[in-house]
């Protein structure tokens, strides 16, 4: 997290011994600065952490939020373009699930719920998020703030608005190579 490019803060000395002197009794960046680089690194490395759609736009948020006044403007290119890549991966894995739940419903015998079914469903809901909106407030919370995380399975229309901006802002500025299937 230290290597991700933050904006230098103008009243930080120039030359070498005074930076010295300065690092020595810097301390660490305030939270929301750490939950910041957080938030970036996982939406960079999305495909390492298996995070969930919900988690992966509570990280976009949040850096969207915040990235313009503390991040470098080319970091802050790649962390929305791996927003994009992310979520173009789970409308694939999502529609991939529907076809294989549609034909999977369609040479069912019994029109009874399979409750072995259900229950992986609901066992499956986004608990990282949860967990980590959790760590998250109870740390805040000692500092007087609170994220809020709504969870909700109908958001679809919301993360494909966020996409298209993050693909159309990357277009007009002249980053970023999307193919738009939309």
């Amino acid at each position: 997290l230290s290597s991700a490019p933050l904006k230098r803060d103008s009243q930080c000395p120039t030359n070498e011994e005074s930076q010295h002197q300065h690092d020595q009794f810097l301390s660490p960046p305030p939270f929301r600065i750490r939950l910041l680089l957080v938030c970036a690194q996982l939406l960079i490395y999305h495909q390492r952490f298996n995070l969930s759609k919900e988690c992966v736009r509570a990280c976009y948020d949040y850096c969207k939020e915040h990235a313009e006044d503390h991040l470098d403007e080319a970091y802050r290119r790649k962390v929305f373009v791996e927003f994009v890549k992310a979520m173009k991966e789970w409308d694939e894995k999502e529609a991939a699930e529907k076809k294989n739940n549609s034909k999977t419903d369609c040479t069912k015998s019994s029109s009874k719920p399979n409750k072995k079914r259900r229950h992986e469903e609901e066992n499956n809901k986004p608990k990282r998020t949860l967990a980590l909106t959790a760590v998250i407030n109870k740390k805040m919370s000692n500092m007087g703030g609170k994220i809020e995380v709504t969870v909700e399975e109908d958001n679809n229309e919301d993360d494909e608005d966020a996409m298209l901006e993050e693909m159309l802002n990357a277009e007009a500025k002249g980053y970023g190579d999307f193919h738009d299937d939309y």
